[in-house]
């Protein structure tokens, strides 16, 4: 049992599913969970067969990579080679919420998650739901929304089921997402932050806290 409480502010029949989706990806699995923003598709980072399942069953190309949600900010240093000094304060400032921060990957991350690119998307979920599940884990999950590659997002568990049934091994009925607006993907390789996707968090914002922080 982790030490956190997420599940402890959820039905207990959700915290039962949340339980079986460890369960399943601990056996290789793939899970369609709810987030902050849309419902993503969940494997464990580091299972090679079930990341490339992941990859077919969203059609997605392997030169797009796919980012990861973590449990915690601390554990950015087990997938990041690199920490910039503007991540804390945007991790402090932002997460858990839909930021997506990309950063230089460690070794442990593979060239099969990123693309073949040497960076990392890294997030943690303002959901009970992906943090719960990544901590049971031990490891960061996969956070790619749960459609196919140049489809809308999904944003209930219906509409997975629908798109997806039969394909994943199991769904995790959230309820509709509360705010189904993609996170902002924000580059820090480099020696100021780069917005790459535009999402809930502005620019103005990151600026704001990246720069002054």
């Amino acid at each position: 049992m982790p030490s956190t409480t997420f599940g402890d502010r959820v039905d207990e029949t959700l915290r039962i599913r949340a339980d079986d989706a460890v369960r399943v990806l601990r056996d290789g699995g793939v899970v369609a969970i709810p987030t902050d923003t849309v419902y993503g598709l969940a494997a464990a980072f580091d299972d090679e067969s079930a990341v490339e399942r992941l990859f077919r069953i969203k059609a997605r190309p392997p030169r797009l990579a796919v980012p990861l949600l973590l449990h915690d900010s601390q554990e950015v240093r087990r997938y990041a080679s690199v920490i910039p000094d503007m991540f804390w304060p945007l991790a402090d400032a932002f997460w858990p919420g839909p930021l997506t921060l990309v950063l230089p990957k460690s070794d442990a991350v593979s060239d099969a998650l990123t693309g073949g690119r040497s960076t990392v998307g890294l997030r943690t979920p303002n959901h009970w739901a992906p943090r719960y599940i990544a901590e049971c884990l031990g490891k960061a999950i996969t956070g790619t929304s749960a459609n196919r590659s140049g489809s809308p997002p999904l944003t209930t568990a219906h509409a997975v089921e629908e798109q997806l049934s039969g394909e994943v091994d199991l769904i995790v009925d959230g309820g509709p997402a509360k705010e189904p607006i993609s996170s902002t993907v924000v580059d820090l390789c480099g020696g100021h932050p780069v917005v790459l996707r535009a999402g809930k968090i502005s620019a103005k914002e990151i600026d704001r806290v990246a720069l002054t922080g």
